[in-house]
């Protein structure tokens, strides 16, 4: 071989061995290996560091489960901008009262009608009719437009009252 081709071949060993060592060298490390071609076996232990983690890379899907664990809450944020103004809800119930009828008197065998009326503006939304003792037989008991009425009959052997109410409300 002349000498020449192994002076050559003697500097450039030299200098491969030299910048192998140094960041150019592993610059042109980089140029000459393949893009993915070092992988997990091919790592020593404890060549990853923090250090040689770019930022943003690690995220916590890549990590194990259960290796990440949540801190402490932070402090309260400000308070945010107040939302729209929702829309109205419908009208509820509200002005509840109740109105009681003047007693009727009811002789034995006698049917008559008795109603509890509403207030202008209030609704029946219950009510109810009652005896002071002898047994009544009630046909229609219930609401009808703005009063609660009843059908009442005495069954009984002596006079009695017929009692009715109504439980009233703006609905």
């Amino acid at each position: 071989m002349n000498t020449r081709i192994q002076s050559i071949m003697a500097v450039t060993a030299l200098v491969v061995a030299i910048l192998g060592a140094t960041p150019v060298g592993h610059a042109a490390a980089s140029m000459v290996l393949p893009k993915s071609s070092v992988g997990t076996t091919q790592l020593k232990a404890g060549a990853v560091t923090a250090a040689k983690i770019r930022n943003g890379t690690l995220t916590a899907a890549k990590l194990r489960p259960g290796l990440l664990v949540a801190g402490a809450p932070g402090p309260q944020g400000d308070p945010g901008a107040g939302g729209p103004q929702g829309p109205s809800g419908q009208a509820g119930v509200s002005g509840y009262e109740r109105v009681d009828a003047p007693p009727v008197s009811l002789a034995p065998g006698e049917q008559k009608v008795q109603y509890a009326t509403c207030p202008q503006g209030k609704k029946p939304i219950g009510g109810g009719a009652a005896s002071s003792s002898q047994p009544l037989a009630f046909r229609l008991l219930g609401p009808w437009d703005d009063a609660y009425g009843a059908t009442a009959k005495n069954v009984g052997t002596q006079a009695d009252n017929l009692y009715v109410w109504a439980i009233c409300a703006a609905v």
